[in-house]
This record gives C-alpha cells, structure tokens and sequence, in this order.
C-alpha cells in the first residue's frame, strides 16, 4: 500500500484539496473495522490540516468503488458528493454466489453491506458512476443506476470509451466538472427534505433524522421527512417503513408532527424530540416519549449485531486462564483465539488487544467491548457474565434461551457463539458488547474475493466441535439466529 501511493498518483488530484487515501486496514472491502478506518484517517487529517468538513468528497474505484458506494450510501450525511467506479455493490450478483448453498442468515446478513438497499440515501447528495467499456465490473455501476432509477432519481453514469478497467482523461475530466459544484456549493448544514434508509441502526441517522429503533433488523427501513420552517410552527411531514422509534433534531420551538398519518403536537425542545410507537411494536401508534422511558435491553445504536460488530468499536480479548469443562473445549477455545489472532494481524494489520482475566478492571468493562474466549470454567469472565446472559452452558451441554418457547438445546461437546449486551455494565453507562468466543466469521475461503468478505453469523450460534474447523467454519453449524429487537430468543425456525 505504502509502496504504491509513493509511487503512483491518486486518479484525482484536484489541486485546491488535501487527497486523503485511506488504508482502510488492508483489504477487506471496506466492511467493518475497514469502514471505522476510514473516519478515523479523516478525524486524524482533520486534526492536523485546516479540512472544510462541509467539503468532503468520498470517491472510489475498483474496490475503492466498493466501498465510495457503500460508506456514501450508509453515511451519505458526512459528503458533499460521492462517486463511485467498477467494484462491487450486490453480493449475489456479483459472486453469482447460489443462496440455495448457503445458510438463509449469511445471506440476510448481505443486506448489511450490499448498497440496492440504502441507496435512496443518495437522494440527498450528488452522485456520479463511472464505467470503463469494456470493464468487466461495469455491472456495479449499472446497478446503481438501475437502482436509483427505481426511486426516481436519474445518475449519470461517465463510460469510458474503449477503457477496460481504468479510467480514461475525458471521463475523469467529466466527473471532476459533475462534482464541482456539489463542493462548490458544499454539504448541507440543515435540509428541509431528509431521506434516510437503513438496515441496521449501526447505519445511524442523516441530519436531524435519528432512528432509534427498527421493527426488524436486516431489513429494509426508511424515513421519508419534510419540514416546513416558514410557519409559525415547525411542521414535519414524516412517512416510516419499519421503524419504531426515532428523534426528530432541531426542534427549538413549537411545532406539528405528522408521521405516518398519526398528527402530533410539541412545544420544542433544545434536545429534539423523540417518537415511539406504543410497545415499540411494528403496528404501535406513534407517540411522543422521553428516550428514557425506551427499553434499555433493546437493539438501538451501538448494540445491533451481528456478532462480528464487537470488532467496530473499541474491544479487548480475554483468553481462557485455566481448564474448562473439557479438554475438547479448551482446544476449540484456545485454538479459534489463536485464529482471530492471526487473522487481526494478517487482514487488519493490527495487533490484537489481549488483556488475561485476572487483569480486567471495572475501567475496561465500561469503555471497552469485551471478547471472551473459553467457558465459565476456564474464563472467569465468562463466569461473571453467565448470569445476564440468555444462554445457559455447563458441562451437559448448551442451552440458547433457556425457559423461552423459542430455545435451542444441544447435548456436551457443543460450544456458543453469542454477542449481547454486557450485563456487567450499571444502568448509566454508554452500551457495550460482550461476545463469546467469536472469531471473525468470514474465513480463509473467503479471502479469494472481497466480496465474500463478509459478516457470515448472526447474533448466536452453536458449534459441534467435533468436526473440525476448516478455512469456512469453526466446526459444523447447528443452529444459529439472530436475537429478537429485544435481545430475546425468537421461535425456533
């Protein structure tokens, strides 16, 4: 990476901006950590160079194009415009993957990163595509605007003449004049008209939009809203699909909440106002509530799953110290830590956070997620966090949801994997993740293509360990699903 940005220049190079190149932890698509990667190489430029935050263009090409349509389309609010060039933005399409082949989760969990989803997102923003004709990934690009098309937006899509894969003078040229005045005119600081679509809350919100709450996740939601700020009143107009809660931002005064056809009234407040549906049930009605009284064991931003995002924020690994219910179970645990060990070094080229149990404080609990490795014999941690967790595991085996209509028994020589939020933090805390012997669940199959780089467990799952692990799997999957939005066990499929 180094070698090639001192010795090849960026395709754009405009010369009244800073060129940021992001490294994005090596080559994972962008997806994940690669994704926090880029904010943090943005923030750490900011802090040291006088960057317009108003005047950030997010651009991409190859598997840069990847990732331009991804993160603009997730955080579309951050750019003044986005372009994006050959790569990938559908899954199945792209890796002609069959999902009758695979688990019915591992394909929900594409619509975490696939971009078709969320891309009315780019409603907000200009956008631009570009094509090399002869480019065999020309199909991300016509996917876009085919996609956006459906929503009514059209994009232009720059084709470079005779081009296989690579741009060409005139169409960097054309994009450079499309995207001029979109930094000339820079991000909008307050739009009247927000759309924002999501699959998950770890999506976040756009402008004064906040979801707070989905009926589902891995599924499509959307708010649709427009303001009218000339009235006496504020006026919002607000249609949902598969939402539940959400904080309107910038209401410092009186104002009339249409959502969903249910009219509401507010006198303002400095910190927005906050909306609900009764029970946060998908046919609720829609109400004003004070966020506190929201479910604080509920899917809400920054504890969503899967179980791969305990990596998206600041964690630590703790290992087993002693012996477990088993020496099958100590191989299996200690073996899968060595893994995620190596696979931190080798694909996110860092070095993973390792503190022993004995060395965990009350300070660590609070600021860090939690990643444990081992059983409540062999990880005292894991001991401490039993009794929160909706699992039940002891040297006859495994229970997920135990007492629940919906629980997943299995017999010794079986072992969890489960993200959840930490029990062991007190009330006032910012939420954290704990995650139980999880490793990053794409595997050295997966490294052929980053594509396949993908989040491949939901919330829990169970491993018969007597099969061994393999570049695909830890052991052989025998159940697995994703948590309720209230972190309950749902019926078993």
């Amino acid at each position: 990476f180094l070698h090639q940005r001192a010795h090849k220049p960026p395709e754009f190079r405009p010369d009244d901006a800073v060129v940021l190149l992001p490294f994005g932890r090596y080559c994972n698509g962008w997806k994940g950590p690669g994704l926090v990667d880029v904010f943090e190489a943005r923030d750490a430029v900011a802090r040291s160079l006088p960057i317009d935050p108003d005047r950030v263009v997010l651009a991409g090409f190859s598997m840069g194009g990847a990732g331009a349509w991804q993160i603009g389309a997730r955080r579309v609010g951050e750019f003044c415009g986005v372009h994006g060039g050959a790569g990938f933005v559908d899954t199945r399409r792209y890796t002609g993957v069959d999902v009758a082949t695979i688990p019915w989760y591992e394909a929900r969990l594409w619509t975490t990163t696939d971009v078709p989803p969320v891309a009315r997102n780019l409603l907000n923003r200009p956008a631009i595509a570009y094509s090399g004709e002869l480019d065999r990934q020309r199909a991300a690009s016509e996917i876009m605007v085919e996609t956006l098309a459906a929503e009514g937006r059209e994009i232009p899509h720059t084709i470079g003449a005779g081009m296989e894969h690579r741009y060409d003078d005139a169409s960097r040229a054309a994009i450079e004049r499309f995207l001029a005045p979109a930094v000339a005119a820079g991000r909008p600081r307050t739009p009247d008209t927000v759309h924002w679509a999501g699959t998950t809350l770890a999506d976040g919100g756009a402008w004064w939009i906040e979801p707070l709450g989905l009926g589902e996740h891995c599924a499509i939601a959307r708010i649709d809203a427009v303001r009218d700020r000339a009235a006496p009143r504020i006026d919002n107009d607000l249609a949902t699909v598969n939402v539940t809660a959400l904080r309107l931002r910038e209401v410092p005064g009186p104002c009339r909440i249409d959502i969903d056809g249910t009219v509401l009234e507010h006198p303002g407040s400095d910190e927005g106002v906050v909306l609900a549906r009764a029970g946060l049930a998908a046919d609720g009605a829609w109400g004003v509530v004070s966020e506190a009284s929201l479910p604080r064991l509920r899917k809400r931003p920054g504890l969503t799953g899967p179980i791969d995002t305990v990596f998206d924020a600041p964690f630590v690994v703790v290992p087993p110290s002693g012996p477990g219910f088993s020496p099958a179970i100590d191989h299996f645990t200690r073996a899968e830590f060595g893994h995620l060990r190596r696979r931190w070094h080798d694909l996110y080229r860092g070095d993973l956070p390792v503190v022993e149990a004995e060395e965990v404080t009350d300070d660590i609990i609070r600021d860090k997620n939690l990643v444990l490795f081992g059983d409540p014999r062999s990880n005292r941690i894991v001991a401490r966090i039993m009794p929160g967790l909706p699992l039940e595991w002891t040297p006859q085996g495994v229970v997920i949801g135990p007492g629940s209509p919906g629980a997943s028994r299995h017999p010794a020589g079986h072992v969890p994997l489960v993200a959840f939020p930490n029990p062991l933090l007190p009330p006032e805390a910012t939420p954290r993740l704990v995650a139980l012997n999880a490793a990053i669940s794409f595997r050295e199959v997966h490294d052929a293509n980053n594509a396949l780089q993908n989040r491949r467990f939901p919330d829990w799952a169970v491993i018969d360990i007597a099969v061994p692990p393999d570049g695909r799997d830890p052991g052989r999957v025998v159940a697995a699903d994703f948590f309720d939005e209230a972190w309950r066990v749902k019926r078993g499929r």
